[in-house]
């Protein structure tokens, strides 16, 4: 069961008095603000369990023409992006993302030629997600056929957010998600959680309906197979729904062949009629109502594996009235709950070394915050 917000905020401001001067706390001092560098009101913060860790993320001001800006805050740039991506099996394509998505969405953004309808900015979204699906496809080619099989098996789950005025759109593939804290009333302080993304995982029901929709030949069983209902698995491999990577997953050329030694990759036997997981992001929109939404969180599951929506606007929201990094609050709550789940303190599941012995406690946590 997860911790109610108070105990949550209770558990964080403990945690943070406990820490200072430490060097057992998860970077709490530590809080990327990107305003000043950017012209992003944003923060972000991780904290690794993998070694290396898996999750990047990415606050950038596009360098498009300033379209539907207001005055104030987001004067200072035009068109922002803030995103978060969540390796598996390893980190490089996660680090292959970060590395090139701002550039690949600035130039299909740039392509719109200032149109900035729902219908255009949709598909420069769907246009980068599939120019960096291509570009990491491609480029691994050669190695798998040298026989680095593993190149095939690495994905991430990838969550954009573009502002482009007082609109936010959201290219969302796989398990991150996206929440507003929105004001219960104008100008109020009391925030209310909107979730805007939708998990894309094998236990969630429409992903399930939306998979057997696509491989009608194919039964349930053998495209989801559940070691309990938390915990379920494409073809019995992987759990989302939707990334980027995951060659093996979606193209017969990356399906290694059967009785090969496991360097070659993975093989899925028949019946194999892929793709199983889908490179293609859903796109969401959502017309700003300035007076109360106020902020928007972008997260990990290494955070979202902890906190409910709700309890994740609450943290920022007490972060913001005590003038305190909300990335960092939302780490550290997250962090706050996976120790109690493993009947440890804070400082004691922060003295765990990162890699098998951290990651068995909780996975990488990763958090953004933009001011909206």
């Amino acid at each position: 069961m997860l911790l109610g917000s108070k105990k949550i905020l209770a558990a964080v401001v403990g945690s943070s008095a406990a820490c200072v001067g430490s060097l057992l706390c998860p970077s709490s001092s530590h809080c990327d603000a990107h305003l000043e560098a950017t012209g992003v009101p944003a923060f972000s913060a991780t904290y690794p369990a993998n070694d290396p860790s898996e999750d990047r993320s990415v606050v950038a001001c596009l360098k498009l023409p300033p379209v539907g800006t207001t005055v104030g805050a987001a004067a200072l740039c035009g068109v922002k992006m803030v995103g978060v991506f969540d390796g598996h099996g390893g980190w490089q394509v996660s680090d292959f993302v970060v590395s090139n998505v701002v550039d690949v969405v600035t130039r299909h953004l740039g392509l719109l030629e200032g149109r900035t309808d729902e219908q255009s900015v949709s598909g420069a979204l769907r246009g980068s997600y599939a120019e960096l699906e291509g570009r990491y496809k491609e480029g691994v080619r050669q190695s798998y056929a040298y026989g680095f099989g593993a190149v095939a098996k690495v994905g991430c789950c990838a969550l954009v957010c573009v502002r482009v005025g007082d609109r936010l759109s959201f290219a969302n593939a796989g398990d991150c998600r996206a929440v507003v804290g929105s004001a219960t009333a104008d100008g109020g302080d009391d925030f209310r959680a909107v979730r805007i993304t939708r998990d894309h995982n094998a236990r969630e029901p429409l992903e399930v309906l939306r998979l057997m929709a696509e491989h009608p030949g194919e039964s349930q069983a053998s495209l989801i197979r559940c070691k309990n209902p938390h915990a379920c698995y494409v073809k019995g491999r992987l759990q989302l729904t939707r990334a980027l990577g995951d060659a093996y997953l979606k193209y017969p050329d990356y399906n290694a062949p059967p009785g090969q030694h496991r360097d070659r990759g993975r093989h899925i036997p028949a019946p194999y009629t892929p793709p199983y997981v889908g490179a293609v992001p859903q796109i969401h929109h959502l017309a700003l109502q300035t007076k109360r939404d106020r902020f928007l969180v972008l997260a990990s599951d290494g955070v979202w594996d902890y906190l409910s929506d709700q309890d994740a606007v609450d943290v920022v929201s007490r972060a913001r009235r005590d003038g305190e990094c909300p990335a960092t609050a939302i780490k550290t709550a997250a962090l706050t709950k996976a120790a109690e789940e493993c009947g440890l303190t804070l400082p004691e599941l922060l003295q765990f070394p990162p890699g098998r012995q951290r990651r068995g406690r909780h996975d990488d946590t990763t958090a953004v915050v933009l001011d909206l």
